[in-house]
């Protein structure tokens, strides 16, 4: 199993309310570390999203929303870009 398919099936258990203590610090570390992965999370997260609005389950009102992760990952996105270009510029 590669780095990525592992990130998946957390992300996918994440999703599924099955991700334990353990997989969550693993996510927790991954969504810290690796940028490429938090945009892959905001991805996942809002194609989940929206499939869950269109099959029309009511899957939506019965879970928190996820705003405010997905809100965390980016910032921390957006963050390890601009110290990205800073460290570039100064270079």
């Amino acid at each position: 199993m590669t780095a990525l398919d592992r990130f998946d099936e957390l992300v996918s258990n994440y999703l599924d309310e099955a991700l334990d203590v353990e997989g969550m610090g693993e996510l927790n570390t991954l969504l810290a570390t690796r940028p490429d992965y938090a945009a892959r999370f905001v991805r996942l997260s809002r194609i989940h999203g929206g499939l869950r609005e269109l099959s029309g389950t009511g899957a939506v009102a019965e879970r928190p929303p996820l705003g405010a992760l997905v809100w965390i990952v980016s910032a921390i996105v957006l963050l390890g870009t601009a110290l990205a270009i800073a460290w570039l510029l100064s270079r």
